[in-house]
């Protein structure tokens, strides 16, 4: 006879934040890239314009955080006198511009399911 248990399990975040997308390194233009959260969801095509007032997920918005970044480079002397160029910084080519998240009684942080356990 097979037994019941409760399994709890966590959801992926839902969470999704309020703003606007500032495109620096291209004014008045726009980012498009395909996105998905994990191996095995579909793949999504993300169209971003410089000024525009979205809500995206917070997954989305990490992506966005991590990626875009671009060195800075400088001739600087090195050892022999000799210039060469290194890199001294880096700077976003995007950000977004978080006005508000969502509430978080409105996402669901985990859910109990039924199993059977044989």
């Amino acid at each position: 006879m097979a037994a019941k248990k409760k399994l709890l399990v966590e959801k992926k975040s839902n969470k999704k934040v309020k703003g606007t997308f500032k495109y620096v390194s291209r004014p008045g233009e726009y980012l498009e890239f395909p996105f998905r959260v994990e191996k095995g969801q579909p793949v999504q095509n993300v169209k971003l314009y410089d000024g525009q007032k979205s809500t995206i997920s917070m997954e989305l918005l990490n992506h966005l955080r991590t990626s875009g970044k671009e060195n800075i480079y400088k001739y600087r002397p090195d050892e022999n006198g000799h210039s060469v160029m290194k890199i001294v910084g880096e700077t976003s080519r995007w950000y977004f511009e978080v006005e508000d998240f969502e509430d978080e009684e409105d996402v669901a942080a985990e859910e109990i399911i039924d199993i059977e356990i044989e």
